[in-house]
């Protein structure tokens, strides 16, 4: 899909080196979001994710969709595969390698849905995923005598720039 509508770029834009930001941003996720940690990666109009997405949504778009879309069409069409593959018959091949890769995005699911809890507030990353807003709650204080007052941030994220 990434390919069509030309988000791909927008998996391959990182401000740092890839292995040094998803080490970040998985320290982030284990301990760091327990500990009120500010975010190590801030979403921008160029670079929308942070190196552990990108590598992730990489790997999910451009490798586990395609092998699913695939061995799903071979499993459509047993007749046409041959009979066997290494040594096993093809249909438990193409089935087992279909289902593992089910097993792969279900989890990736599962996780991404956990993930999306973690934003300021429950829904914020939900809402984002829907309309493309970036929501975060900004400190506002004006004063020491004052408490301070917590107002929404929204940014967008501009769709135009990836095209």
């Amino acid at each position: 899909m990434g390919i069509f509508t030309g988000n791909a770029s927008s998996y391959l834009r990182t401000p740092e080196s890839r292995l040094t930001g998803m080490v970040r941003q998985v320290r982030y996720y284990l301990t760091g979001i327990f500990q009120n940690a500010p975010h190590p990666f801030h979403p921008t109009k160029i670079s929308r994710f942070n190196p552990l997405q990108q590598m992730t949504y990489l790997k999910v778009m451009f490798l586990l969709f395609p092998i699913l879309i695939v061995t799903g069409i071979m499993l459509l069409y047993p007749e046409w595969l041959p009979d066997t593959i290494a040594g096993r018959n093809s249909g438990w091949v193409i089935a087992t390698i279909h289902y593992l890769t089910g097993f792969f995005l279900a989890i990736f699911l599962v996780i991404h849905l956990y993930l999306c809890t973690l934003g300021d507030r429950v829904l914020y990353i939900f809402r984002g995923m829907i309309d493309g807003l970036h929501r975060h709650d900004v400190e506002d204080k004006t004063s020491e005598n004052e408490s301070p007052a917590i107002t929404l941030k929204v940014s967008q994220t501009d769709r135009k720039a990836d095209m």
